[in-house]
């Protein structure tokens, strides 16, 4: 997967979780590049049903660098960590100010 975002735009993932019920469960996602690393805001929506968000402000991601970025979720439930597959976040210039 692969998502692109312009510098100084708000970030929002929609993530449902294939194991279903992650109610109990810490979750946590970074962005990272070389020199570089940002800690993702979660939110629950459904835990019960696997569903949550991250997401980082329009403030936040002003800060970021341009390029590839390397992002994962990691979710801590019960003695199990899991971390999806890493995925990347192209981070553009915006165009229009």
């Amino acid at each position: 997967m692969n998502i692109q975002v312009k510098r100084g735009a708000s970030l929002m993932l929609s993530c449902v979780d294939d194991r279903g019920d992650m109610t109990g469960a810490t979750i946590t996602a970074s962005v990272r590049q070389k020199g570089f690393s940002a800690a993702l805001t979660f939110r629950a929506v459904d835990l019960a049903a696997g569903q949550y968000e991250i997401s980082a402000t329009a403030t936040e991601t002003a800060t970021w660098p341009l390029g590839l970025l390397s992002c994962d979720i990691k979710t801590v439930l019960d003695d199990s960590t899991d971390y999806t597959e890493t995925f990347i976040i192209l981070m553009q210039e915006a165009i229009t100010p």
